[in-house]
């Protein structure tokens, strides 16, 4: 009778769970108590910038390893003040993957906000049909995350997330996130220039999934969508970025491992970076891994480096540091 006692009390130990969710409580920014850390600067402020993160859902044992870099982000939330996504969410756009996406993140929205764009793993295609219809995803009915929305000062289609301005802070400072769809039509580009023209005394980051290629060189072909008015990442850099100095940089992912960075003059003659963060071919889906971007409170520059917030280090090599002038 001991024995099986033992034994029922190795079993039941061995069951709890171990998936950081059951860890984690739904508590809010103003409860959570953040934990001292000697990776984040205590003068500065972060942005926490997640790679293609489809590989996480392909798989449910690497959604720990997503749930992971939720929970660090959200223990320092004094210091970082939101999340963003390079798209891709899911692989295949299937309920299955967005219902896991919503699961995880949920519960970490209202200590940290997660912005995405939407990539082209988040329509339907096919191998045997790899073009995309624009209204085949189920973007909109997953990432309208209700202290998220109301962040949004305008979208293009009334509703959709696919195209969308949000206006953040960053220590007290006005941010705002241009998230725009896939190889973006003629329209919504030229809404979003209007847009950013009519803030020049506000900054931008533009979030693109497909812009740029994995050696660093912007797309000038399109390669998703069949109609005549999508454009591709040349077309991007041409209509919207290169005439306004207020977008300060471009994040994009789709392609390449890790990170690769483009750097061009405006023509105010400021450097654009124009940053691909990747994960979906780590271990595990991504490994934890997310880009930090810091904001030092008294310098004009923004310092990026990547670090693995499962293991709770920064990943140790220069070619995935980067820095750029923001102010």
């Amino acid at each position: 009778m001991k024995h099986i006692l033992v034994l029922l009390m190795a079993i039941a130990l061995f069951a709890i769970p171990t998936d950081l969710s059951a860890q984690s409580s739904r508590v809010s920014k103003q409860e959570r108590t953040a934990l001292p850390d000697t990776v984040l600067n205590c003068n500065s402020k972060y942005i926490a910038v997640f790679g293609d993160i489809q590989a996480y859902f392909s798989w449910y044992n690497n959604i720990p390893f997503y749930r992971a870099a939720l929970e660090w982000i959200a223990n320092h939330s004094d210091r970082i003040a939101f999340s963003l996504h390079t798209g891709d969410i899911t692989n295949y756009n299937s309920v299955p993957e967005w219902e896991d996406f919503y699961a995880a993140t949920e519960p970490y929205i209202s200590i940290v906000p997660f912005y995405s764009c939407i990539g082209n793993h988040d329509y339907y295609c096919n191998a045997s049909n790899p073009w995309i219809y624009r209204d085949s995803t189920r973007f909109s009915n997953y990432v309208g995350f209700s202290s998220t929305v109301s962040h949004i000062v305008s979208y293009f289609e009334s509703g959709k997330y696919e195209n969308v301005v949000v206006r953040e802070h960053l220590d007290g400072e006005v941010v705002n996130l241009l998230l725009l769809e896939m190889e973006p039509r003629t329209p919504v580009v030229k809404w979003a220039n209007e847009y950013v023209k009519t803030h020049a005394d506000e900054n931008f980051i533009l979030v693109n999934h497909r812009y740029m290629s994995a050696n660093a060189k912007r797309y000038r072909n399109l390669n998703y969508m069949t109609d005549t008015v999508s454009k591709p990442g040349q077309y991007v850099w041409e209509n919207l970025v290169y005439n306004n100095d207020n977008i300060r940089c471009v994040l994009c992912g789709h392609v390449g491992s890790r990170t690769r960075v483009l750097y061009s003059t405006n023509s105010q003659g400021r450097i654009v970076p124009q940053i691909e963060f990747n994960i979906q071919h780590e271990p595990h889906g991504g490994n934890g891994l997310i880009q930090l971007w810091e904001f030092p409170k008294d310098d004009d520059n923004v310092y990026i480096r990547t670090f693995n917030a499962y293991q709770h280090e920064y990943v140790a090599d220069s070619i995935t540091e980067y820095q750029f002038k923001y102010k």
